[in-house]
């Protein structure tokens, strides 16, 4: 079955697709008035039904010239073709396609239709079963009973909710938060190089921000800033006596006064060699006998995310690969001229794969 939907949450009349060769008259017997029966073997859209489909809406519509409308789908093979656009064209309808993958979040009816009209047609389904034990379901019976969950399932706020939580009416820029796009980052491969010496192709990490002490220093390399006797205290907490000598309470050895430790936290004695204390991870140390701050450390600073390598070895994309599609107005100019190139390639090469 296709439906079609607008944004004022009203249905068209639906179209159905049986497995069959020949369409008859009375597959639609007690389907939803106005529908319409069309017939494919193998029961799937293809790009010499949609065009059939399209004109069965379009009737349904009030759109022309004078009065275009807007038909927002996905950019399936069957939804694209030259047919299509002629037909859009010509009667006023600009066509936009959806994203690849992204259906499932932006497409109204499967945000918030057909989700209940398939649990309503399954329990449709179960009690005609019921009542029928001595015959199953065929391709006769499925417009009557996919009748009652249609008109449950296709209602004025089923279809007005679906195109809210997808953004598009009202148009909501910001309905998709950050987090929905984390599972899309392994998948992403790194922008093309402008630079030809860049060979390698990777990505710098982002360097987390540290974030300053509770006096408002701005902590150095290793987040410890000097005390007030020119002494830097180290992780372990010791403090410099009067002399600059004095252990601290684990009792390590006295260091020198004035001396500051390196990046890597590491304080050299009086003899000279250097002496590791150990610390609190991600402790900054703002001044002298102030709190610690606590850094904000990413996971993937620590261990970076795997990602997509990009394509050394010259390759390109599928031919019908939906990432290539891309998101655009199929009705568009240069839509129109990539199908012209490309059907003029396939009658130029008649042995090419199509």
């Amino acid at each position: 079955m296709c439906a079609c939907v607008s944004a004022t949450g009203h249905a068209l009349p639906a179209a159905y697709i049986f497995p069959r060769v020949n369409f008859k008259d009375h597959m639609l017997h007690g389907a939803p008035n106005g529908s319409k029966g069309f017939a494919n073997p193998s029961g799937w859209m293809n790009k010499d039904l949609f065009p059939q489909v399209l004109e069965h809406f379009i009737s349904m519509m009030n759109v022309s010239l004078q009065n275009p409308g807007l038909l927002i789908m996905d950019n399936h093979d069957s939804h694209v073709t030259l047919n299509v656009i002629d037909l859009a064209r010509q009667s006023g309808l600009t066509i936009l396609t959806f994203p690849p993958h992204c259906s499932h979040r932006m497409q109204p009816l499967d945000v918030s239709v057909f989700g209940p009209f398939k649990t309503y047609y399954n329990q449709r389904c179960t009690e005609y079963l019921l009542a029928h034990r001595e015959k199953g379901i065929t391709n006769y019976e499925v417009a009557s009973i996919s009748a009652t969950p249609f008109y449950k399932a296709f209602t004025i706020e089923n279809i007005q909710a679906g195109f809210k939580k997808a953004g598009i009416y009202p148009i909501n820029r910001n309905v998709f938060p950050e987090d929905a796009f984390v599972s899309a980052e392994p998948s992403d491969r790194p922008l093309p190089v402008q630079n030809q010496n860049d060979q390698e192709g990777e990505v710098p990490l982002p360097v987390p921000e540290m974030a300053p002490g509770p006096s408002g220093d701005a902590p150095g390399t290793s987040g410890d800033a000097p005390g007030p006797s020119g002494d830097t205290p180290g992780p372990s907490g010791d403090a410099p006596g009067p002399s600059g000598d004095t252990p601290g309470p684990s009792g390590d050895t006295p260091r020198q006064s004035g001396v500051t430790p390196g990046p890597s936290g590491v304080a050299p004695g009086p003899s000279g060699p250097a002496r590791a204390t150990p610390g609190p991870v991600g402790v900054a140390l703002g001044s002298a006998g102030a709190s610690p701050s606590t850094i904000i450390v990413s996971p993937e600073a620590i261990k970076p995310f795997s990602t997509a390598q990009r394509r050394t070895d010259g390759k390109t994309r599928a031919k019908n690969s939906s990432r290539s599609k891309g998101s655009g107005i199929i009705t568009d100019t240069p839509r129109e001229k990539k199908l012209l190139h490309k059907k003029a390639k396939r009658h130029k090469n008649p042995k090419s794969k199509q």
